[in-house]
């Protein structure tokens, strides 16, 4: 049985290398248009053998490098929908945990009640006043 194609010696050694082509796709990322990477070995049955896990190996590398090829404008573009749509979700989530005019007008109205039922002792103390709507205050002030 003879020797695969891609097993063989370089001019003035004794030992095998393995002759890989690289993919074309690849050439630019690799900077070659084929490789080759000793055996080691000089027996040309060794040879075959040491050569299965050499090419196994930039056979897995050039897979690699061929799934992290860079993206399509095509990939580039679902890519920026996918961002906006999640950015339009995130914003339209915090504006419905925004206070409506409703909900303002509801606390308001239950602290004058409570204000007027004696429930909330009412000052003409600034401070007091002043931590009696705090609630309210930061409703209204929320979507700002």
């Amino acid at each position: 049985m003879g020797l695969a194609s891609n097993i063989q010696r370089r001019g003035g050694s004794a030992v095998y290398y393995v002759r890989l082509a690289v993919p074309k796709k690849l050439q630019s990322v690799v900077g070659k248009k084929e490789i080759w990477k000793s055996t080691g070995v000089r027996d040309p049955k060794a040879a075959r053998i040491a050569a299965l896990p050499i090419m196994a190996k930039y056979r897995a590398q050039f897979e690699e490098l061929t799934q992290r090829q860079a993206p399509t404008p095509g990939d580039l573009q679902a890519a920026i929908w996918r961002h906006y749509e999640r950015l339009l979700d995130y914003d339209q989530g915090e504006r419905a945990a925004m206070p409506t005019s409703a909900m303002i007008r509801e606390a308001s109205d239950r602290l004058i009640g409570d204000i007027q039922s004696g429930a909330v002792p009412w000052s003409d103390d600034p401070a007091v006043q002043l931590g009696a709507a705090v609630d309210i205050m930061v409703m209204k002030d929320a979507p700002a």
